[in-house]
C-alpha cells in the first residue's frame, strides 16, 4: 500500500513540474513575442521623385537585416519639420540643410552626436573633411553627411555652336558676351535665355567665383563682402539688359525642374549652373541632348580663382525629441556607412560623402561623375562658413536679390542690411 501511495506522489509531483514547466514555457514565448516586436523609426527626408525612390530601395534593405528596428520614410519638408519638432510629435531621423545646423543645434533641436560617437568608438576620418564641417558647431557634431554636392556649367552645344562657340571660355567677360549673345529677344519678348539669373544656385556660385568668404577670418563678424556684392551686380546687368520683368515673364512658362520639360532640355535655356545630379536627371528625360560640363569661369584679373565652386553636403541628424535615440543612432551609422552610401548616391548621381567611397566602381558609369568628383576636390570650392545666423543669412541673401534686380536696393545697401540685421547674433 506504501508503494501505491509513493508512486502516486511521485506521478502527481511529476504532473505538477510538468504543468509548472508548461506554464513556463509559455510565459517565456509571450516574453519572446514582446521582445521581438521591433522599435518603430519614422525617418523624415527632403527627397521625392526617383530619389525619394531610391532612399526606399536602401532603407528596405535596413529593415529586411534588422528585425528588431523597422524604418518607415516620409518625404517632407523643413517647415514640416519644425512644426512637428515643435510639439514633440517629431520623426526619429531626419534629412535637413547644412545650413540650418548651427541654427538648430543652438536651440537644442538637433542631438548632439559627439558623446555617441566617443563612445562607440566611431570613425569619422573616411568623411570628407569640408562635409563634416558644415555639420560642427562648436566642435560639435550635430550630423552626418550622406553625399555632397558642387555645382559646375552645364551648357547646351548645340545652341553654343550655332552662336559660333566651338569650346565654353574659361574668363568671366567672355563668359557675359557668350551668355548675352545667346540671349534672343524680339519684339520685347525673350524667346531663348543664355543664362537665368536666379539666387539659388546662381548668386551663390557668382559668389564663390569672385572669392566670396562671408565672414571675418575669426569668425565674428558678418563681411560687406565685395565678392558677393560682385555677384549681385553681375546679374543686376543682365537684368537690365533684357529687363527683369521680361525675365521673370518668360521663365514663368517654364516646365517642372525634374522632367522632360526642364527648361534646359527644351532648349529655353543654353547654360545654367547645376550639380552632378543633373546628368543622371538628363539620362532619364532627355537623352538625346547634347551637352557639356564646363568649370565656372574666373574674374580676368583673378586666375587664381580658377576652378572656383559652391559645394554643399546632404546630411541626415537625429531629433533631440526622439523617443528612440539609440535605435535611430544604430540606423543612422548603418546608412552613411560606404555600402548604403554609395548604393543610394550612384543611384541618383551624387557624390559620396566618403572618401573611401569615390573610386567605387558603382560611379563608373555615371556620365559627368568623375569630372564633378575632381572639382569638388579643388581648393577653390567652397562653401558658407559655420555659424549661429547661417539659415537666416541664406533666406537673407535670397531676399535681397528680388530687390536688387528689381532696382528697390542697390548690391551695397543690400549687404549692409544683412549684415546689420544678423551680426548681433554672431
Amino acid at each position: 500500500m506504501k508503494k501505491i501511495i509513493s508512486i502516486l506522489i511521485i506521478i502527481v509531483l511529476s504532473l505538477g513540474i510538468v504543468s509548472c514547466g508548461a506554464k513556463q514555457q509559455k510565459n517565456e514565448s509571450v516574453q519572446d513575442a514582446v521582445k521581438k516586436e521591433p522599435v518603430k523609426l519614422a525617418f523624415w527626408h527632403l527627397w521625392s521623385g526617383p530619389e525619394a525612390e531610391a532612399l526606399q530601395q536602401v532603407v528596405d534593405e535596413f529593415n529586411k537585416t534588422h528585425e528588431d528596428i523597422q524604418v518607415s520614410l516620409v518625404s517632407t519638408d523643413i517647415q514640416k519639420q519644425l512644426t512637428a519638432l515643435s510639439t514633440g510629435s517629431g520623426p526619429d531621423i531626419a534629412g535637413n540643410f547644412y545650413f540650418n545646423v548651427a541654427s538648430w543645434a543652438s536651440k537644442g533641436a538637433m542631438l548632439d552626436l559627439t558623446d555617441l560617437i566617443e563612445r562607440d568608438n566611431y570613425d569619422t576620418n573616411d568623411f570628407v573633411p569640408s562635409t563634416l564641417k558644415t555639420v560642427t558647431f562648436k566642435d560639435r557634431l550635430y550630423a552626418l553627411p550622406i553625399a555632397m554636392h558642387v555645382n559646375m556649367i552645364y551648357y547646351n552645344k548645340k545652341l553654343l555652336q550655332e552662336a559660333g562657340y566651338n569650346s565654353f571660355p574659361e574668363k568671366l567677360s567672355e563668359f557675359k558676351t557668350m551668355i548675352e549673345k545667346l540671349t534672343i529677344k524680339k519684339n520685347g519678348n525673350l524667346e531663348k535665355l543664355g543664362y537665368v539669373p536666379t539666387a539659388d544656385p546662381g548668386l551663390f556660385n557668382l559668389s564663390a567665383l569672385f572669392g566670396a568668404k562671408y565672414v571675418s577670418d575669426d569668425g565674428k563678424q558678418i563681411l560687406e563682402d565685395p565678392a558677393i556684392i560682385n555677384a549681385f551686380k553681375f546679374d543686376k546687368e543682365f537684368a537690365d539688359k533684357f529687363g527683369y520683368e521680361d525675365i521673370k515673364k518668360y521663365t514663368s512658362s517654364f516646365g517642372k525642374y525634374m522632367s522632360p520639360e526642364n527648361p534646359f532640355f527644351t532648349g529655353q535655356v543654353a547654360v545654367k549652373f547645376d550639380g552632378e545630379w543633373l546628368a543622371v536627371m538628363i539620362d532619364k528625360y532627355a537623352p538625346n541632348l547634347d551637352y557639356g560640363i564646363a568649370p565656372l569661369p574666373y574674374p580676368d584679373d583673378k586666375p587664381e580663382l580658377k576652378n572656383a565652386g559652391y559645394a554643399s553636403p546632404s546630411i541626415i541628424y537625429i531629433p533631440k525629441s526622439t523617443k528612440h535615440p539609440e535605435e535611430a543612432w544604430t540606423f543612422l551609422k548603418w546608412l552613411v556607412s560606404k555600402e548604403p552610401m554609395v548604393k543610394f548616391t550612384s543611384k541618383i548621381g551624387n557624390l559620396p560623402a566618403r572618401r573611401s567611397a569615390m573610386s567605387d566602381p558603382a560611379y563608373s558609369s555615371i556620365k559627368g561623375f568623375k569630372e564633378f568628383l575632381e572639382y569638388a576636390q579643388g581648393e577653390n570650392v567652397r562653401s558658407i562658413p559655420p555659424m549661429k545666423p547661417e539659415a537666416e543669412y541664406v533666406s537673407e541673401l535670397i531676399a535681397q536679390y528680388d530687390l536688387v534686380l528689381n532696382g528697390s536696393i542697390s548690391p551695397e545697401e543690400a549687404m549692409k542690411k544683412i549684415k546689420a540685421k544678423l551680426e548681433p547674433e554672431m
